[in-house]
């Protein structure tokens, strides 16, 4: 056992050892504070230190003056709308400047989306349409005249509606409906007969990787298990968890040959909720950054886990 180690170890060194004498003044303090690691992370409850910011999350940096650039990163669903700001800690500050990459280091438009004027103390972006699925790099630099500061950097997906589609159902080919979604997202599949004797089936979901999203093995931690149910209209509704992000393939079909016939999708995508946390950049000083709410506790506003049901066992096999 290590305890008894220890023990043992202390036994056999001697009652008094010699200790080199502490440093004078302020030096001493710091030099405990090391040795005990009081100094290698000071964060308040729900914050972090990183370079990765999740949508309704904050990312609190600092650009030192004469600094030429700083980079983090958020993760990006293709067809989605970006919307972000990033604000100075000072009213008479400059916010950073800002320039985007996509996961394959494309440079992202966003000047066209700006919505405030260059050199104010808020940089304001919306509807900046992602291409693609992956990693997203966020570079700010300073703004003109290079003068320290400190900024937020706030982010938030939106996804459009999907909109209804008349589709014809058949047991031998199922139709294909394509839905991009961020990861962890619940997604509400609708599937209405549009005349009587239609029954729909859902063949399967494929995700982003081409595996089974239905597969019990694939649902995130804490989520509910695919579920479908049949309303007294003949309306069947699917609901599940998207395991990733990325664009789904949900497949539509009838449930046997006879069942055939004209219905309507319908399709939801509800992101995910995030409770508010607080990303610090590694070059930012905790506690440094000004703005109203950068220390406001988050404890309130997290999300409790959905009650765990069991699986669908028709589900298993999609």
């Amino acid at each position: 056992m290590p305890h008894r180690a220890a023990r043992s170890a202390a036994r056999s060194t001697p009652l008094r050892p010699a200790h080199p004498r502490p440093p004078a003044g302020r030096a001493w303090l710091a030099a405990a504070v090391l040795a005990l690691g009081l100094g290698a992370c000071r964060t308040r409850p729900g914050q972090s230190i990183g370079t990765s910011v999740e949508p309704g999350a904050s990312l609190q940096g600092r650009l030192p003056a004469g600094r030429s650039e700083q980079a983090f990163t958020f993760e990006g669903v293709e067809s989605s709308i970006l919307d972000f700001s990033v604000q100075a800690d000072r009213g008479n500050a400059s916010a950073p400047e800002v320039s985007l990459f996509d996961p394959e280091g494309q440079a992202v438009p966003v000047a066209v989306g700006r919505a405030t004027a260059r050199g104010a103390a808020t940089t304001l972006v919306r509807g900046v349409v992602l291409t693609r699925t992956g990693t997203y790099k966020v570079r700010v630099v300073p703004a003109a005249g290079g003068e320290e500061v400190y900024y937020r950097f706030q982010h938030s997906l939106r996804f459009p509606e999907v909109t209804p589609r008349a589709i014809h159902l058949s047991a031998a080919e199922p139709v294909p409906v394509y839905v991009p979604a961020p990861r962890h997202a619940l997604v509400v599949v609708k599937v209405t007969p549009r005349q009587g004797g239609v029954v729909p089936q859902i063949e399967g979901v494929e995700d982003p990787w081409g595996g089974r999203a239905l597969d019990p093995a694939e649902v995130p931690p804490g989520a509910l298990p695919p579920r479908v149910s049949h309303g007294a209209d003949g309306t069947l509704t699917l609901t599940f968890t998207t395991p990733r992000p990325g664009t789904y393939a949900i497949l539509a079909g009838a449930r046997a040959p006879g069942e055939e016939g004209p219905a309507f999708v319908r399709v939801e995508v509800r992101a995910p909720r995030v409770p508010t946390h607080v990303v610090r950049h590694p070059d930012a000083e905790p506690g440094a950054y000004g703005l109203p709410g950068a220390s406001s506790d988050p404890s309130a506003d997290v999300a409790l886990p959905p009650p765990a049901l069991p699986p669908d066992p028709s589900l298993a096999r999609r």
